[in-house]
């Protein structure tokens, strides 16, 4: 996987082809990579593959925040990884007062 010029990744996965990988958008919005019968978001995948994942922290009990607010800007740069319980609040403040791009 790598960054391009607009800043998006473009996602290789081994051994990929068009039979075996594709990606749509699930009904609430996020972009997934299906493969092999998994759905992967590809928010959490691109965290997860090149994200600063701290020594100890559970990965799947952590969500992913985009900072800019856009669901489908997958950019590294745009995700932030934060506690589920931390990531509601921070979407209340951010339905109730309109805060964006912020993390804690």
């Amino acid at each position: 996987m790598r960054e391009d010029e607009s800043g998006y990744y473009l996602i290789s996965l081994a051994r990929a082809t068009p039979q075996t990988l594709s990606e749509d958008i699930n009904n609430k919005g996020y972009e997934r990579v299906r493969y092999k019968n998994h759905n992967l978001l590809k928010h959490r995948l691109i965290y997860e593959l090149y994200g600063d994942i701290p020594e100890g922290i559970n990965f799947d009990e952590m969500e992913i925040h985009h900072i800019n607010g856009n669901i489908l800007d997958n950019r590294l740069s745009n995700l932030y990884l934060i506690a589920a319980p931390t990531h509601r609040i921070l979407h209340l403040l951010i339905d109730k007062y309109g805060i964006e791009n912020i993390k804690l």
